[in-house]
């Protein structure tokens, strides 16, 4: 009797084992390339075997149509189910004839359909399309393509997908997919149905990424080289010589005479002490003399030639009338434009390495190989961005604005220099970006904009503080339900009404040509040494001075009078990491002069602290 209880016992657990749970047939059904599917989510212990049963079909035909290689599947795993062949009628599809520009992506948009809905239709078009070639598209209406509700729509894995151009074509993040599709984090398979989140935005755009890269205007190939002429050393070829003497123009509006009667006057804090806005080239002049002595300890010695172009064309012309140009190795200013491209023509004329030290306007360089701009140009700084940006590219690209004509052609080079970054990866064909006019929309568009479950990139370039204010207390409203990246000007950091707490927890960041990081030690030493030489400390523009004397002087000991050939942010001497300043030239095209590439990314740390970021 026991052991027939026992086997009674084995004989119950071992029904309780093997027993499958119940499979319901899915409700929801899709279409997706004619073909009828139930979309079916497995449940614990479900099996194919069992799934195939409650649908009437066999194993092998469920795992065809999903792509599957064995029999395992897990639980919430969502299976495509065949319900029979699709028998489209001829009215089931739409006739197009391909016009000049359009590409299948394009014509997949215009009409509510996949690429592949247009390949299955159109063999044929895998190879390319060309122009008045009729295509036949499903009709989107008629519910014959893949299928979309108000929360998903369906994507069925083709050779190639990866979640990343899957998330570039639907407009989502890959953290979204994988969110909606368990098990995707280890890969895709051919033949895979993918949820794809809806996502209710009118702002969206798909950038389409170049691949195509600019010439590298660095390379030595490029230029027109002056090396042959008598008394040019190649770069590896020259020897400093201690004797040598540099002569060097200096040419600032000082305002010398207008000052010393503004300084005599001078008695207590409520009198001006400057003539005009002349005291940040004062102070970037008191900068170059440091650097000097500094030069000179290093065994450099120049003979420097100061003018003063009180920002005056018929001042400058004058001054030009003095100088000998025979005998100068470089020139450093003017610091306005109008001025400085009447001494740029001269310098090009004598073959004269020249400094524009504040103006970022790249027309500075155009067909004049001998101008370097110190600060990047606008163009610089978006490219700095957007590079910065496509490390993080799982991310959603906000970027708001107020409607001026000039915001609007920052938001166009911000999309250029977006879509190129991505140029290295052969995969990403587009950038999603949103836009959003905060002037005509306010907090609700912007609002729309906004992602949960990944990073939300808010580039902002209404400059007006108005305007960034109130952006920046709504997004503080949201920090908790979203992840925020705030991207925007670095003088927002002298705007009264902004909450820094608020910029904090919004993780902001901005790009910048200077930091002035006080725990540096060799910052330390010179605002010492700046504090000793003029009893009072020094302002951004002295430290600029500095860098730029110190940059420049030490070129012409590594290199001689034509370092510009010679020059590379590798090297120990010129030392590219100044005091506030980062040293990169780049030519801006051919036969064009140099402009800086190099610049901060900045963010406020735990500490309400400026840093430098690299992600």
């Amino acid at each position: 009797m026991k052991k027939i209880a026992i086997l009674l016992l084995l004989s119950i657990l071992s029904v309780q084992i093997f027993a499958q749970v119940p499979v319901t047939k899915s409700e929801k059904m899709v279409k997706i390339n004619g073909q009828s599917f139930y979309m079916h989510t497995v449940k614990n212990g479900q099996t194919l075997y069992s799934i195939s049963k409650a649908y009437g079909l066999s194993v092998s035909e469920i795992t065809k149509a999903n792509g599957i290689t064995t029999n395992s599947i897990s639980t919430g795993q969502e299976l495509k189910i065949p319900n029979g062949k699709a028998n489209l009628k001829e009215d089931d599809f739409i006739w197009h004839k391909v016009q000049a520009g359009e590409t299948v992506f394009s014509i997949a948009q215009k009409y509510n359909v996949s690429e592949e809905d247009i390949y299955e239709y159109n063999k044929n078009a895998v190879y390319g399309i060309s122009v008045k070639t009729v295509l036949k598209i499903p009709n989107s209406k008629k519910g014959n393509v893949d299928f979309s509700d108000s929360n998903y729509r369906y994507h069925t894995v083709v050779p190639g997908n990866t979640l990343f151009s899957i998330s570039q074509q639907y407009g989502v993040t890959v953290e979204q997919i994988k969110k909606s599709n368990p098990g995707t984090e280890k890969g895709l398979t051919t033949g895979q149905t993918l949820k794809i989140p809806s996502l209710n935005n009118d702002g969206t755009e798909r950038v389409p990424v170049s691949c195509v890269l600019a010439p590298d205007f660095n390379d030595l190939a490029f230029d027109p080289l002056y090396f042959e002429e008598p008394g040019v050393t190649p770069c590896n070829k020259f020897v400093f010589d201690r004797n040598k003497t540099y002569e060097v123009a200096i040419m600032m509006p000082l305002f010398l005479e207008n000052n010393l009667w503004t300084m005599g006057k001078y008695t207590s804090d409520e009198d001006k002490m400057f003539y005009k806005n002349s005291q940040r080239f004062v102070e970037m002049y008191e900068g170059i003399l440091l650097a000097l002595q500094r030069l000179k300890l290093d065994g450099v010695s120049m003979n420097v030639h100061v003018y003063d172009t009180q920002n005056s064309a018929s001042v400058t012309n004058e001054i030009l009338k003095t100088v000998d140009f025979e005998k100068l190795d470089l020139i450093i200013g003017p610091v306005y434009t109008d001025n400085f491209k009447i001494v740029a023509y001269h310098a090009k004329k004598h073959k004269i390495n020249i400094v524009s030290p504040l103006a970022n306007n790249p027309e500075l360089t155009k067909d004049n190989p001998f101008v370097f701009n110190v600060m990047p140009s606008d163009e610089m700084r978006a490219k700095k961005s957007a590079e910065f940006l496509s490390r993080l590219y799982d991310s959603c690209v906000v970027i708001v604005h107020s409607g001026t004509e000039a915001e609007k052609k920052e938001i166009e080079l911000y999309k250029r220099k977006l879509a190129k970054s991505f140029s290295w990866n052969p995969n990403i064909k587009e950038v999603i970006v949103k836009t959003v006019n905060y002037k005509e929309g306010g907090s609700k568009e912007l609002d729309k904009c906004l992602s949960k479950g990944y990073t939300n990139l808010v580039v902002v370039l209404a400059s007006s503080e108005v305007y960034v204010t109130k952006i920046v207390e709504f997004l503080a409203t949201r920090t908790k339900e979203y992840d925020i990246k705030l991207f925007g000007l670095p003088e927002w950091e002298y705007f009264q009404n902004i909450n820094l707490n608020h910029l904090q927890k919004q993780q902001f960041h901005y790009v910048t040509p200077a930091y002035v990081n006080y725990d540096n030690w060799r910052v330390q030493s010179f605002i010492t040494q700046y504090r000793e030489a003029y009893k009072t400390e020094p302002s951004i523009y002295a430290f600029e001075g500095y860098d730029m004397m110190y940059y420049f002087g030490s070129a012409l000991k590594s290199y001689g009078r034509h370092f510009q050939f010679c020059l590379s942010p590798m090297d120990k001497s010129p030392n590219p990491k100044g005091l506030v300043l980062n040293f990169d030239f780049g030519r801006t095209g051919q036969g064009n002069g140099y402009e800086n590439n190099g610049l901060f990314i900045l963010k406020y740390n735990a500490e309400f602290k400026l840093s430098e970021t690299q992600n």
